[in-house]
């Protein structure tokens, strides 16, 4: 019985990973079609200001989604057959997030009354502000858990191909930057509502009691605090550079930025499939999960850096292609961000495939602020005389203390899942 339950839960595994590499093709394909044009059509001004709003908008998204899609999906993978405590979960985590987009609509608009750029252009904010609401509220915390990625990955790809046929029919000149934010939320609202809807007629609507809110967003705070950290050398970079630079130094780091997001996205189908199944295998049997981890980490490594060195060669023609003729400023700045793809895959099997399953939240959450505040002091000082090289250069620098750090702590701890002799491993309360 054992062995056909682990046979059984394999099988699980495989099915989610293949099919989520298969829509991270779809994934690839689309940037593939759509950025070439839009970078072409909107140039680095049109496409600095998407970048722009896009950036703050993520920020907000981190605040709805709170780490629910690392915290919640957590305790779903553990208790995923028990139903009443599933709907009480859906409950909670909806409620919740309910709570958080009031938060997150505060400070959009403080941001409104406070940034030149959103001032002079409300219909973009206001675009925005849909788009950013309907990635918030995505119920896909939900489906990692129960490990149904094939079916909201499926749902969200499938809209985001209607969006890609809508943008090469209503996007024609550089004045349409605004047309473009709202095809990507009408999408983004679409495939929402069809996963909400399908939850409902699985979970139905049950309205949890204010103990239940309260326990998700206790649950979720440490992870949270991570997300915010992560967001500040990450997605918020496009917005932090606009604060001391042109649209156009926006547009060009926003442009390399794309061109490099389409590597490390390798690296999340299986981030995806990885994460449940090692929160299983950790509590089940830490010797084998750190086998697991630690030879999934040698290939990856290995492939990254391949790619990389690649990357960097080829960064010219990638440049002109991808983006076109008018983005040759951010030929240098790719060469820096693609390395990038190592760095951010060794920090994640450090430590979200590793640290978060042993609950070490408040140890890899101290270690992510401290890289935020990081790339926020360094881009203060480069950003304003490299402009769009120097938050290359913030970027590369915070993920790459993110990585070193997580590799002292565990080493120090005993619990480096790298060294094979740490693989008789002590209770993870004790290396609190």
């Amino acid at each position: 019985m054992s062995a056909q339950a682990n046979t059984g839960k394999s099988s699980v595994f495989l099915h989610n990973l293949i099919a989520l590499f298969s829509v991270q093709a779809v994934n690839y394909i689309i940037p593939l079609l759509t950025i070439p044009y839009l970078t072409r059509v909107l140039r680095p001004d049109g496409w600095g200001e998407v970048a722009f709003v896009q950036s703050l908008g993520l920020m907000l998204i981190t605040i709805m989604e709170y780490g629910f899609s690392l915290s919640a999906a957590r305790e779903i993978s553990v208790r995923r057959d028990d139903d009443l405590f599933l709907k009480v979960q859906f409950g909670a985590v909806t409620t919740a997030k309910l709570i958080l987009l009031a938060v997150a609509l505060l400070i959009s608009l403080i941001a409104l009354r406070w940034v030149p750029f959103l001032r002079s252009n409300p219909r973009m904010f206001a675009a925005g502000l849909v788009w950013t609401t309907a990635q918030g509220l995505s119920p896909f915390w939900l489906y990692q858990g129960m490990e149904r990625l094939r079916v909201s990955s499926i749902i969200d790809v499938s809209w985001k191909s209607l969006g890609v046929a809508a943008l090469f029919v209503l996007v024609k000149m550089p004045s349409d930057a605004l047309m473009v934010l709202v095809i990507y939320a009408a999408a983004s609202v679409c495939s929402t509502l069809t996963l909400y809807m399908m939850a409902l007629l699985r979970y139905g609507l049950t309205v949890p009691g204010w103990a239940d809110v309260v326990r998700v967003l206790r649950e979720g705070w440490p992870v949270f605090i991570l997300q915010v950290a992560v967001s500040m050398y990450t997605t918020a970079n496009a917005f932090v550079l606009g604060l001391f630079a042109s649209q156009y130094e926006v547009g060009i780091y926003s442009g390399a930025e794309r061109a490099s997001r389409s590597l490390t996205g390798l690296l999340g189908p299986l981030n995806q499939a990885l994460y449940p199944r090692m929160n299983m295998s950790v509590h089940a049997d830490k010797p084998s999960a750190a086998r697991i981890l630690r030879r999934t980490f040698y290939w990856v490594f290995g492939l990254t850096i391949a790619i990389a060195v690649l990357a960097a060669f080829l960064a010219g023609p990638v440049i002109r292609v991808f983006l076109g003729h008018n983005f040759t400023d951010s030929i240098p700045v790719l060469r820096i961000m693609v390395f990038l793809l190592p760095i951010i895959g060794t920090s994640n099997m450090l430590g979200v495939q590793w640290m978060l399953p042993l609950r070490m939240d408040r140890q890899f959450s101290a270690i992510i602020v401290c890289s935020g505040f990081l790339n926020i002091l360094l881009a203060s000082i480069l950003a304003r005389h490299l402009f769009a090289q120097g938050m290359a250069i913030s970027a590369v620098c915070a993920e790459l203390a993110v990585t070193l750090s997580c590799l002292l702590y565990l080493s120090r701890k005993g619990l480096n899942p790298l060294i094979k002799s740490h693989i008789a491993l002590p209770d993870p309360e004790s290396a609190g």
